[in-house]
């Protein structure tokens, strides 16, 4: 039986335990929030469009579950959201965020705009601010699904934005994000594109054959899988074999229930599996 959700904002108790001041530094965090909003919406497929870095515009296009003309106005605002109620429901939580601060801290630092239609409904709505300001808010004919364009970020913080790398540096972010996340969602279609130009490409497909594109087909061969349980966990995935190596971290994705981590414990217990078996300046891939 499907539960149906709907966004609220959260009660006081709750914003008081759970808030975490959500602070979009840079481009990668917004494309970050706005991926894990369509993961979270049942998307199967998510197009990413960013313009010069992300320093222009972000835009994240899905094809998820929607969000109803009625609620759309409350999405952009602080701690409202669908995913929880209260205190209690983190005990079982399932999705990727749950705070309901991704859209609000955006607005607070661009121009956003958020396009939507529910699947239940003919039609849909868009809405468009610049900060609290509201910019226009008229019906929108589109097929069910979200958009959300972000632009000019950081307009009214220059000191931010003067500290933004290249366009270059922010895209290389942006790219290992998307990365990370295809490894984790393989049956999600994910593609990125910067300035008009296609730069990801990955269809729906296994498991396997996402690891394969993700890391290459040269690479692929060296990679083995492994599979456990314990305890109530499951655990997967794919790692190298001690003759391939990379001088860095940067090709270790660990993730939990479909999260992306950077822990250091985890990234210890992988490193001291390999200690003797590769180089002290090598690093295993998985």
């Amino acid at each position: 039986m499907t539960v149906e959700r709907h966004i609220k904002r959260l009660p006081a108790d709750t914003t008081g335990k759970i808030a975490a001041g959500e602070v979009i530094e840079r481009p990668v965090n917004a494309v970050k929030e706005l991926l894990e909003n369509a993961l979270d919406a049942s998307a199967s497929r998510v197009s990413i469009s960013v313009e010069e870095g992300g320093r222009r515009s972000i835009r994240v296009e899905d094809d998820g579950t929607g969000i109803p003309a009625a609620e759309l106005a409350l999405a952009a605002e602080n701690y409202s959201t669908s995913k929880i109620g209260l205190i209690s429901d983190l005990d079982r939580i399932t999705t990727l965020g749950f705070r309901g601060e991704a859209l609000a801290s955006i607005r607070a630092v661009a121009r956003l705009t958020i396009r939507s239609r529910d699947a239940s409904e003919e039609i849909g709505r868009e809405i468009r601010w610049r900060g609290e300001e509201v910019l226009g808010d008229e019906p929108a004919v589109m097929k069910p699904g979200t958009t959300v364009i972000v632009e000019d970020l950081f307009h009214n913080l220059p000191a931010r934005k003067k500290f933004l790398s290249s366009d270059a540096s922010e895209i290389r972010r942006i790219t290992s994000l998307v990365q990370s996340y295809a490894l984790a969602w393989p049956e999600v279609s994910l593609s990125l594109s910067h300035n008009g130009r296609e730069i990801l490409s990955y269809p729906s497909c296994s498991f396997a054959e996402r690891v394969e594109m993700v890391f290459g087909s040269s690479v692929f061969p060296g990679l083995r899988a492994f599979e456990g349980s314990d305890g109530g966990m499951r655990v997967r995935g794919y790692t190298t074999l001690p003759s391939v190596t990379r001088g860095n971290r940067s090709m270790q994705f660990l993730f939990v229930n479909g999260r992306l981590v950077r822990d250091r414990l985890l990234g210890h217990a992988v490193r001291q599996a390999y200690h003797s078996l590769i180089p002290g300046d090598r690093f295993p891939m998985t």
